[in-house]
């Protein structure tokens, strides 16, 4: 829609107005950027209405019209880019330099050029205006309107739920029970399940369903979800799978090879009954990869596979596999799934007894995905008027995959213009990805979508951003933290492709995997190399994500094509074929994001240290430490991700700063820890490679930061006194690696109560925690997860009564020394997940068990002699845990 192309210039023309007030030379012509702007957001609220039309009846002249105007929003976003530039360019000038260029000559031109520009687009800009009144008349509205639909970003109305992950299903329940039986009973081969049907039919639902219940995690020793992104890499898939069988406790190399890994994947598996469900597997390379790693016994293992339309994998197993096809919902299922997504109940509203649910289910015809989206959209407008206009809209529409579209076209429509841009901006991202929230919300910011003011932050902004399309069905969660923030978010494939086409039309995204492209603003890339001698002059985006193995080993990915694209905010690159970054990146003075993942990149640019707007700094998957001292005197930076990064002893006032991992302080001294000071609003830190001779001077640190969330340490001797640290009120996660210096006595952190009521995580690594540290954190108010790896110093250990009044999650890892582990009554009244590993000598007494009247899942992994007390210990044992629905043991 062409208000996203003006949403995009009013941003760049707030941004140079910002700018302005630092530079003289522009103070004169304030009245006319002013001027401009206030034109454009008049014109912005005529556009949303003809832009609709235009969808609805395409009249040339209408669609004349609208592309003119997205002509001229483009042409004053360049020439912003442009002003924006020459201005941060001079202030990177020494005095001296200014003086030998003659610069208050060039000011003069300078002026000169931006006013008679702004003029020129200023008299654009009204002859448009007045074209668009000259036309209005011509619309023809055709039957009903649609002006009364808002954008209202109140999107909880009537009832409208708040994102959750778990929601009533309807209409699966013969799938559910069909499914079972394959998957539980029939032959002891290994055998392959095929769940078939259209896109967006629930596919994914039902195998979630199904793969999270209680039978099937009991039922199989070994239980694998496996997500397949398009071109995903055999090392990578192989990976993926090993990382789910790590609870074993098996060892394994720092940098195993693919061959490595695959062994230690089939020993992992032999032997066992096991379940992997394959996702969005869609090439018959990539089964026959999986297929060859998994061993073939008897012993009632099952493969599941989720068959997208039309897939080769699904027209080749057909002969071996059970089918499973999904049909669309009935009447009454798909009016439960709609009251239960829109009102978050499951009878209709006696508020809508105007509004019939025929005619919902006619549009519709049973299509789950289609309920939920005309769900979201209509509990975003106010009824019933609204609703009907909508409805009335789409029974025009005969064939169920237009009407589908036509219902994404008003949701994307009828989204707030800050939203909207938010949503374009997964056309860039790869499809079949699930997406960390905290990642998304940082590229957003670095776009300039999230406008922060009022008390609220550009993270906070982007959170809700995410909850509306959450709760319009636009975005679907996949997972939240330990504190219950929004952490991991998916979009559906059908969702995924509509959202390319908008982007594509509004020319705000393109997205290549070819040789040749136009001229464009943000550029998404994926699995090419680009060779073209062409220069991106203008682009303000780069996403480039490569996943497949390269032909030739010796192929590297040169970035000298960005060497005159000075536009640049975001540039995010996945690649092992990264290997070096131009120097000239130090001239994308734009820069707001910089995130490269590659190996074998081991060193950046000292022109970094130029990117005097840069927010973000994410090198976590280089091997950089070092980067130039300039570098950490960039007032702007928010977040920086590394991996032991080398910080100098000086740095500068870095207000904005909230994130910083990690960093390498073994080769600091005392004095060193005063750059702490200079980042008094972090808010997530880690350090690692302390000294236990520093803890004094790391204490005193770390108490002047008073907003620190999320604190990781690591080191030699930490000292204990880090859970009395008084300021540490809003601390939510603790994770500490190394045994804990107790010199001091334990009498200096029984007040943690008072310091630490906000404290949600506590990990322990390799520490030694004592009876009396598990005391004073069981007195913890908000405490959720509690987990100790090699992390306890004693033979008994004893969850004292009325201890861990709120936690869920306990995890015990390699307690060597553990002999016993006794749970008193009313203790963790709440435990949700107990997970015990290789913690050899451990004798529990299953009656403290019983206690935990909450407990819903048990795992034991490794520990031979409890796993064969369960089996084999008659009712003594069985009483105990007769309660607990999912039990996951592996001797």
């Amino acid at each position: 829609m062409t208000d996203v192309a003006i949403a995009l210039a009013i941003n760049k023309l707030k941004e140079l107005e910002m700018n302005i007030s630092a530079s003289a030379m522009l103070n004169e012509k304030r009245y006319k950027l002013l001027s401009l702007r206030w034109m454009l957001q008049a014109l912005q609220e005529c556009l949303h209405d003809s832009d609709l039309k235009y969808r609805e009846i395409s009249e040339a002249h209408v669609g004349r019209w609208i592309m003119e105007v997205r002509s001229v929003a483009v042409e004053i976003e360049d020439l912003v880019n442009e002003f924006i530039w020459k201005i941060d360019s001079d202030e990177l000038k020494s005095a001296w330099w200014k003086c030998l260029c003659l610069d208050p000559i060039k000011d003069v031109f300078l002026v000169r050029e931006i006013s008679k520009q702004i003029d020129e687009i200023n008299s654009r800009l009204k002859n448009v205006c007045f074209v668009y009144l000259s036309s209005i008349r011509k619309i023809s509205y055709g039957p009903g309107s649609l002006n009364n639909l808002t954008h209202s970003s109140n999107f909880y109305l009537w009832g409208m739920s708040q994102p959750k992950l778990v929601d009533y299903m309807f209409g699966f329940d013969k799938y559910i029970k069909t499914m079972n039986e394959k998957l539980l009973c029939g032959s002891d081969r290994r055998a392959v399940v095929c769940i078939e049907g259209e896109s967006g039919i629930g596919k994914t639902t039902l195998a979630k369903k199904v793969y999270n219940s209680a039978e099937i995690q009991n039922h199989f020793d070994v239980t694998i979800w496996l997500h397949l992104p398009l071109h995903v890499r055999f090392a990578d898939l192989h990976a993926q799978i090993l990382e789910n069988l790590l609870m074993d406790g098996q060892e394994i190399e720092e940098e195993p090879s693919d061959f490595y890994i695959r062994g230690c994947i089939y020993n992992c598996l032999q032997g066992k009954r096991y379940i992997v469900v394959l996702n969005d597997i869609s090439s018959m390379s990539d089964w026959e990869g999986i297929r060859s790693i998994l061993p073939e016994e008897e012993k009632g293992s099952r493969v599941v596979v989720i068959s997208r339309p039309g897939s080769e994998v699904g027209g080749r197993i057909r002969s071996e596999a059970e089918i499973i096809s999904l049909d669309y919902l009935s009447k009454d299922d798909s009016r439960g799934l709609f009251c239960q997504r829109a009102f978050s109940s499951f009878d209709w509203p006696r508020e809508f007894t105007d509004i019939s649910f025929e005619d919902i289910y006619d549009i519709s015809g049973g299509h789950p995905l289609f309920v939920l989206v005309l769900a979201g959209l209509l509990c975003s407008q106010v009824p019933p008027v609204t609703w009907m206009e909508i409805l009335a809209r789409l029974k025009l529409r005969k064939r169920l995959e237009s009407a589908i579209r036509k219902a994404l076209s008003l949701s994307f429509d009828y989204l707030p213009n800050d939203v909207k841009l938010c949503f374009l901006y997964f056309a860039g991202l790869p499809k079949r990805t699930v997406f960390s929230v905290d990642k998304l919300v940082r590229l957003w910011d670095a776009e300039g979508f999230l406008e922060s003011g009022h008390g609220r932050t550009a993270e906070k902004i982007g959170e809700d951003i995410l909850e509306e399309l959450i709760s319009r069905r636009l975005v679907q969660l996949v997972s939240k933290d330990g504190q219950g923030r929004l952490k991991e978010v998916e979009l559906h494939d059908l969702i995924h492709d509509f959202v390319r086409s908008e982007a594509r039309y509004n020319e705000f995204f393109e997205i290549c995997e070819g040789i040749s492209w136009p001229p464009m603003h943000r550029l998404s890339l994926g699995n090419y190399v680009y060779k073209n001698p062409l220069l991106f002059t203008k682009l303000r985006s780069l996403l480039y994500y490569f996943d497949e193995r390269p032909r030739r080993a010796e192929v590297d990915l040169d970035l000298n094509f960005l060497r005159w694209s000075r536009f640049l905010r975001v540039i995010d690159i996945r690649s092992s074929l990264v290997r070096k970054v131009p120097e000239e990146i130090g001239t994308m003075i734009h820069l707001r994001y910089l995130g490269i993942c590659s190996k074998e990149l081991k060193e950046l640019p000292s022109s970094v240290k130029n990117l005097i707007h840069l927010q973000t700094l994410d090198i976590s998957g280089t091997s950089v430490t070092n980067l130039a001292s300039g570098f950490w005197n960039i007032p702007t930076l928010k977040h920086v991700f590394g991996s032991l990064l080398v910080v100098p002893p000086r740095v500068g006032y870095l207000v904005n700063l909230l994130t910083l991992r990690s960093v390498n302080c073994s080769n600091w001294n005392p004095a060193s820890y005063s750059v702490l000071h200079n980042m008094g609003n972090i808010k997530s830190l880690e350090l690692r490679g302390l000294l236990h001779y520093d803890a004094n001077v790391l204490l005193s640190a770390l108490g002047k930061l008073e907003f620190l969330k999320h604190l990781i340490l690591a080191g030699k001797n930490l000292p204990l006194r880090v859970f009395a640290i008084p300021t540490f009120f809003l601390l939510e996660s603790l994770e500490l690696h190394g045994t804990l210096d107790n010199n001091w006595g334990f009498d200096t952190v029984s007040n943690m109560y008072g310091n630490l009521r906000f404290l949600k995580t506590v990990r322990l690594f390799s520490s030694n925690a004592t009876q009396a540290l598990v005391n004073a954190l069981s007195l913890l108010p908000n405490l959720l997860n509690l987990e100790m790896n090699k992390a306890y110093d004693g033979h008994e250990l004893v969850f004292c009564a009325d201890g861990f009044y709120c936690l869920k999650e306990l995890e015990l890892v390699e307690l060597d020394e553990l002999h016993t582990c006794r749970i008193e009554a009313f203790c963790m009244p709440q435990l949700e997940k107990l997970t015990l590993v290789k913690c050899a000598n451990l004798r529990m007494p299953f009656d403290g068990l019983s206690n935990l009247t909450q407990l819903k899942e048990l795992t034991i992994y490794n520990m031979p002699w409890l796993v064969q007390s369960i089996y084999e210990g008659g009712d003594d044992y069985h009483t105990g845990i007769s309660h607990v629905q999912v039990i996951k043991t592996r001797r």
